[in-house]
C-alpha cells in the first residue's frame, strides 16, 4: 500500500498520493477517501463486498471515476467501502 497526504486547498481535499503501482495508488485513495468522509480514527468492519467495473482510455481519468463510485455509495447508500481487496487495471 501507498502512502497519502493531505495538501493545502481553499473548497475540497486535495491528497498526494505515493505508490508504485496503479493498483496501489487506487487502493490508497480509497484509505484516504475512507478518512475524509469518517475521520482517522473510525474504523468500520467490512460485512460484504462490492465489485466495481469501470473503463477508461486514461488513468487519471479512471481514478476519478473509482472515487466518484465509493461517494456515490456513500451519499445514496449510506455505505462506506473502508478498503480495496483486490485490484486489477489492465491498459
Amino acid at each position: 500500500m501507498g502512502k497519502y497526504k493531505f495538501l493545502e486547498h481553499t473548497a475540497d481535499e486535495k491528497i498526494a498520493i505515493e505508490a508504485n503501482t496503479y493498483a496501489d495508488a487506487f487502493a490508497t485513495a480509497v484509505e484516504a477517501m475512507h478518512e475524509i468522509l469518517l475521520g482517522k480514527e473510525q474504523k468500520v468492519e467490512p460485512i460484504f463486498e462490492k465489485e466495481i467495473v469501470l473503463e477508461n482510455k486514461k488513468i487519471t481519468t479512471l481514478l476519478y471515476d473509482f472515487i466518484n463510485e465509493f461517494i456515490l455509495y456513500f451519499d445514496e447508500e449510506d455505505l462506506v467501502l473502508p478498503h480495496v481487496e483486490e485490484i486489477t487495471i489492465e491498459f
